[in-house]
């Protein structure tokens, strides 16, 4: 895929693969939270790792969320992929817990023997 990126005429700033991870579930008294961790990547193997923490609100203003958003500067592959494995390994223990991958081309995905969750969004297709 990477060889065969820069020769399509698909501009550089494009990436050409993105992993998503998402964890979810119930932090305290049915209150929800969300860590999402986004790995993306460029032909020439440059990547950057998206993190997004999403946590319901109080009671009185539960709809007024909590977001924390962290970008990593550009990272090679390797030590993207050494740093994915280690936050997917210390996201948060909530009760129901879920866990989900959004993969970018998903047929990267087809030989994961898991559930899949047919989604009608643009971009991630399956969950």
């Amino acid at each position: 895929m990477f060889q065969r990126w820069k020769y399509d005429l698909i501009p550089e700033e494009i990436p050409c693969m993105t992993i998503a991870l998402k964890t979810d579930g119930f932090y305290t008294e049915w209150r929800e939270g969300q860590s999402i961790i986004v790995l993306v990547i460029w032909f020439d193997h440059s990547c950057k790792i998206l993190e997004l923490d999403w946590y319901e609100g109080a009671e009185d203003d539960c709809i007024t969320p909590e977001w924390y958003l962290r970008s990593s500067d550009l990272l090679s592959l390797e030590e993207a992929l050494l740093k994915l494995k280690y936050l997917s390994q210390n996201t948060p223990k909530w009760d129901n817990q879920r866990y989900s991958i959004f993969l970018i081309p998903s047929c990267i995905g087809t030989d994961l023997k898991i559930e899949t969750i047919n989604r009608d969004l643009n971009i991630w297709r399956k969950e």
